[in-house]
């Protein structure tokens, strides 16, 4: 029992150094007593590491991105365009056709729509003229709930071949031609971009409405029978980007309150999380973002779908016959930052959180909605006070590999050490990339709450692909400048 308490105590007393000290040099000494016979020590193993473009990731996401910015650091350029659908209520009505008023043939007329593209947060310089162009989309093709789609999606086979609608128009973030009071973060109103695509799209809507009632159902018939959505397109411009939450589709009608007078009301549509919005990112990487080398030891992670980090872990060399009979009680991994080089109001931010995970494993784990199980993946946030990434303990994770390498390798206790060093290297041969794992932006949600002491408890409740414009440059290269701290503990023998 002694024996086995000190065992608890030395884990213990290693993973908390590991999680609190980067400095390992002291650890096995003078922490057990002689009889116990269990010496806890580290090594330190360099890894390898590189920048990869991330290509297409799931587009799954409530915002809308508009615009297109250069990295003042990296002179990267993002550009972004963006698919909206327009959600219906259940049971919406509008009020009875013989009290909408029409024109002079008797027939129903709207008097102008208007799409309203709601912003409040945006990069870039808030007056820099850009330009958009807005098409209609296709009633013969249209994008469904349950197909997925990536951040390359080409917008072309949705676009309406004979459009109803194409409007182009300048903005800037902030229109200076309405009030500070109206355009302020701080008056608590949305931005908008407003386009006036015309009273015939309305007057569309409308008839469609009192012709078809059965179109306008919910979302999905007046998606596929009315209005599958806009494709709004960057068509001009780079200095800004915005971030939009929400469009609406404003249509905007007169009806006969009484026999005397009439009212000006509005139809509104908004593209909200009820329905699909697709975001197309498209990106200019300087070529000597991708270099990884001795003049350029450093590594890149930006999104939204740009780059990531992609990092070799030496598991081989963990698991070696020198280490046979060792228990593997913590591995640390920290990745510091490099500061930007020059310091503008316009960098762009790192990412708050990032996701290690296999190589070739995001799209699953994205596509499915699944969490970080602390044992194939993991979660670390950006630390201000060490200007870092740091995941604490990813021991589970080699545990994990070693059991799965000799599982599929057919690896049995039977097996005499030869043997099972050739099954090992025959499997690693077909497995190349066992040991590989990506370093990828991430956004987290929580749940706030209360546990029973009073104490404030935030539990992970979703994981997503970060869509947001940042950037961040990490240590490390090919020629190892980062290492892996690994804490063992073994029985003298």
């Amino acid at each position: 029992m002694k024996i086995r308490l000190s065992i608890i105590a030395a884990i213990t007393s290693a993973c908390a150094l590991c999680a609190c000290d980067d400095d390992l040099s002291g650890i096995g000494t003078g922490m057990m007593p002689e009889q116990d016979s269990l010496s806890t020590y580290y090594e330190a193993y360099p890894i390898i590491t590189r920048t990869v473009k991330t290509g297409p990731v799931v587009a799954r996401t409530n915002s809308c991105y508009i615009g297109s910015i250069i990295d003042p650091e990296t002179k990267a350029v993002t550009t972004s365009s963006f698919l909206a659908q327009f959600h219906l209520q259940e049971e919406y009505t509008l009020p009875p056709i013989e009290k909408i008023v029409k024109d002079e043939d008797g027939n129903i007329k709207a008097d102008s729509c208007v799409l309203r593209i709601l912003h409040d947060k945006f990069y870039g310089d808030s007056l820099t003229t850009m330009k958009l162009t807005v098409t209609d989309l296709d009633l013969n093709n249209v994008m469904e709930e349950n197909e997925m789609y990536y951040t390359d999606i080409d917008a072309s086979k949705y676009v309406n071949p004979t459009p109803k609608v194409r409007k182009t128009l300048t903005y800037a973030v902030i229109d200076r031609n309405l009030p500070i009071t109206s355009t302020s973060l701080e008056s608590g109103n949305y931005r908008s971009i407003p386009v006036h695509i015309g009273a015939d799209y309305g007057t569309y809507i409308l008839k469609n409405y009192y012709e078809h009632p059965e179109f306008y159902k919910n979302s999905y018939t007046f998606s596929h029978n009315v209005c599958p959505g806009f494709y709004v397109e960057h068509s001009g411009g780079i200095g800004s980007l915005i971030n939009s939450d929400v469009s609406v589709l404003d249509v905007y009608f007169k009806y006969a309150d009484t026999d005397t007078t009439t009212t000006n009301a509005w139809m509104r549509l908004g593209a909200t999380q009820e329905v699909l919005q697709n975001t197309r990112y498209d990106h200019e990487i300087p070529e000597e973002m991708l270099l990884t080398d001795a003049e350029h030891p450093y590594t890149y992670i930006k999104s939204p779908a740009g780059l990531h980090t992609e990092i070799d872990l030496p598991v081989k060399e963990m698991l070696s016959s020198k280490h046979q009979n060792d228990t593997i009680n913590c591995i640390r991994l920290t990745l510091r930052r490099y500061n930007n080089s020059k310091q503008d109001h316009t960098n762009l931010k790192q990412p708050e959180t990032i996701l290690l995970i296999g190589k070739g494993k995001a799209d699953e784990f994205f596509n499915e909605n699944k969490l970080p199980d602390n044992e194939t993946c993991f979660m670390a946030s950006y630390n201000s006070s060490s200007n870092a990434y740091t995941f604490s303990n990813i021991a589970p994770l080699v545990a994990y590999l070693r059991k799965l390498r000799d599982n599929e390798a057919g690896v049995t206790a039977e097996d005499d050490e030869a043997t099972k060093e050739q099954k090992r290297n025959e499997w690693e041969a077909k497995n190349p990339d066992w040991q590989t794992f990506e370093l990828l932006p991430v956004k987290a949600f929580y749940n706030e709450s209360t546990n029973y002491y009073g104490q404030s408890v935030r539990t992970l409740i979703g994981l997503q692909n970060d869509y947001n414009l940042s950037s961040v440059k990490l240590e490390g290269s090919p020629a190892g400048e980062v290492s892996v701290n690994v804490i063992y503990s073994s029985f003298k023998r």
